[in-house]
């Protein structure tokens, strides 16, 4: 009795591994879930062409819907989705196909779940020139709620600099300059892009891809909804247009470039071309790169490691020039 479930076991798994290698070998296509109105029996008709064809598996991208059809959309994540992934995923191992899927819909990362502390954020600024001596007042609060003061900094002649960060008071900053200088308050923004082509059901803030904690906030509701058997988590494209800032991005960028941002700040917003502005600007752009591969893609694909998925990123073409780093220090 042990030697036949022995045997049949080796069995179902070299059928599996034959499965998956023609799964493998074979062409895969993008499939668009037009407002995820799906039903079983357009499923089943869909996925038997596919199989027909030669097909060795699907990624399913919900989107929007078609007008017309509203009656038919299915919220993403609603028990009525959820039961129609699972009788994908099982009609499609049936078939011997896999199925991807998008985290998410349409592109890039977000959602309902992406409160605005987690959404995709940017540095903005206000600009003050002040002369010597001349008495300077002003209320630096944020124009918007979901925005923070992160840094007040003061640049002048001859390589001046002074971090006024820790002269603000409830927002308030009452100070006398030295010299003629240009003062820049720095914010913590928010760049209000929301998803693109999002399915109905998954509209919402873009994700801030430059945080782990962004990150684990987002996938709560896969971590309580997601149970079908998928092969790969997909993310289909790094489109977070003026995304260029993140909570904590001085220290990191300090503890990742080995030097202070601050005093070389003004270079990047002045748009400043010279050999040190464009070193400092390289760096800039280097930290981006670091926090989106060890802040997102790394614990991103932990995360679908641990419950069994592969991970495909559709990754951006970056084409500019690395000007040796500056480090100080």
């Amino acid at each position: 009795m042990n030697l036949k479930k022995t045997v049949l076991s080796a069995l179902l798994l070299l059928l599996s591994t034959f499965s998956l290698q023609a799964q493998s070998t074979k062409a895969w296509t993008r499939w668009w879930w037009m407002g995820s109105a799906v039903s079983k029996a357009g499923i089943k008709a869909q996925l038997t062409a596919f199989h027909k064809a030669g097909i060795g598996g699907v990624e399913i991208t919900p989107i929007y819907g078609v007008k017309g059809q509203e009656g038919n959309f299915l919220p993403f994540l609603s028990p009525q989705y959820l039961e129609m992934l699972d009788y994908t995923t099982q009609l499609a191992d049936s078939l011997g196909m896999g199925v991807d899927m998008v985290l998410g819909t349409g592109w890039p990362y977000g959602g309902p779940q992406v409160e605005p502390a987690h959404a995709a954020t940017r540095l903005e600024h206000q600009a003050f020139e002040l002369k010597k001596g001349e008495s300077f007042a002003q209320n630096l609060s944020p124009a918007k709620p979901e925005s923070k003061l992160v840094a007040v900094l003061a640049y002048g002649e001859g390589g001046f600099f002074e971090d006024l960060s820790e002269k603000i008071q409830n927002s308030q900053l009452q100070w006398t300059p030295p010299q003629d200088l240009k003062v820049y308050a720095v914010y913590e923004a928010k760049t209000g892009q929301k998803v693109k082509r999002a399915a109905p059901g998954g509209e919402g803030f873009t994700l801030d891809h430059y945080s782990r904690a962004a990150l684990a906030d987002y996938v709560i509701p896969y971590d309580q909804k997601l149970k079908a058997p998928v092969r790969a988590i997909f993310n289909d494209s790094f489109e977070v247009y003026g995304a260029d800032f993140t909570p904590g991005f001085l220290e990191a960028f300090a503890k990742l470039r080995g030097y202070d941002l601050r005093p070389y700040l003004h270079l990047l917003i002045e748009k400043t071309d010279s050999e040190l502005a464009n070193r400092v600007r390289s760096d800039y752009r280097e930290t981006l790169g670091d926090l989106l591969k060890v802040e997102f893609d790394r614990p991103w694909t932990a995360w679908a490691n641990a419950k069994g998925y592969v991970t495909k990123l559709q990754a951006p073409r970056l084409a500019r020039q690395s000007p040796r780093p500056l480090c100080h220090g």
